[in-house]
């Protein structure tokens, strides 16, 4: 994961993805099913933020290289995983407007402001609502 959150910062989208993925797929795997122990279920809780710094990075990555589909595609598996990581509706929102689909986009926004107004009682980040502004501006 270090390799590829590494290339992504060089600008080597492709190779970070190709990392990405291969540490999403791993991290998918079941790990001890079955075992409830306390080390059990600590390797299992770090394994899981592992593939959402995988699926963030392969969502970054993707929409570098502009396959926007797959991009959204691991933006949303990562926000199965963690729905309160605002940064995640950001990228969603940018690789919908980006695509053009700005339907996609406000229901994006819509989900993340409901989410947070229900479950955590706030509103999205200024830069969120500008994100949505934008999005549904263009066309």
């Amino acid at each position: 994961m270090h390799d590829a959150e590494t290339q992504l910062s060089r600008g080597e989208a492709g190779a970070a993805a190709a990392n990405a993925l291969v540490t999403s797929l791993v991290c998918r795997r079941p790990f001890l099913s079955g075992h409830y122990g306390p080390w059990a279920c600590s390797r299992r809780d770090h394994l899981q933020a592992l593939r959402l710094r995988a699926e963030e990075c392969l969502a970054e990555a993707f929409a570098a290289t502009g396959d926007y589909v797959r991009s959204a595609r691991a933006a949303e598996q990562a926000l199965a995983l963690d729905p309160y990581r605002e940064r995640l509706y950001q990228r969603l929102l940018r690789t919908h407007a980006l695509a053009g689909d700005r339907a996609a986009a406000a229901h994006a926004y819509l989900r993340c402001r409901e989410i947070f107004a229900r479950e955590l009682g706030i509103e999205p980040t200024p830069t969120t609502i500008a994100l949505f502004r934008e999005a549904v501006a263009r066309g």
